[in-house]
């Protein structure tokens, strides 16, 4: 009974902030790992104990994330963040995780309704990544090509 009025006197210190980020992260990192699991081994879920599955789901996301994340890195020298910002990764983190949470559930969607291989899955991840990392990079020409235009204009 003590561990458990413990477990709730913690649970009530945490802040609203701090929960949303975990929430998060958890959402961008492990929850689109179990669900490519349940999607393409369903048998796993039942085999593995609970350590080993998050081990998994999270080695299944973790490409995804360290590829949205190092967009975010290079669109953050792009189009500077404010400046309380700037030097703090964990907007990143959380923007990060916002796109791979965007992009599997993207791919999961389809992968589920039309009963994509997991080949073929992992090819319509690669090609969402792309089209997101060209849309950060997209505004990007159109603002230097108007400050070229700009200084070349009299």
């Amino acid at each position: 009974m003590d561990s458990i009025m413990s477990w709730i006197s913690e649970i009530k210190e945490f802040k609203p902030k701090t929960t949303a980020t975990w929430i998060g992260i958890f959402m961008g990192t492990v929850s689109p790992g179990f669900l490519i699991l349940y999607q393409y081994r369903p048998e796993l879920i039942e085999k593995l104990d609970i350590i080993k599955l998050i081990i998994f789901a999270i080695s299944l996301t973790l490409p995804v994330f360290v590829v949205n994340l190092a967009n975010m890195i290079d669109y953050k020298k792009i189009d500077p963040f404010p400046d309380d910002l700037k030097h703090d990764l964990k907007p990143l983190v959380i923007l990060a995780s916002g796109m791979t949470v965007t992009e599997l559930y993207t791919a999961l969607f389809f992968a589920h309704g039309y009963h994509l291989k997991f080949q073929t899955f992992c090819a319509f991840v690669l090609i969402i990544v792309c089209i997101m990392h060209l849309s950060l990079k997209w505004p990007d020409k159109d603002q230097r090509k108007k400050e070229a235009e700009a200084k070349t204009s009299p």
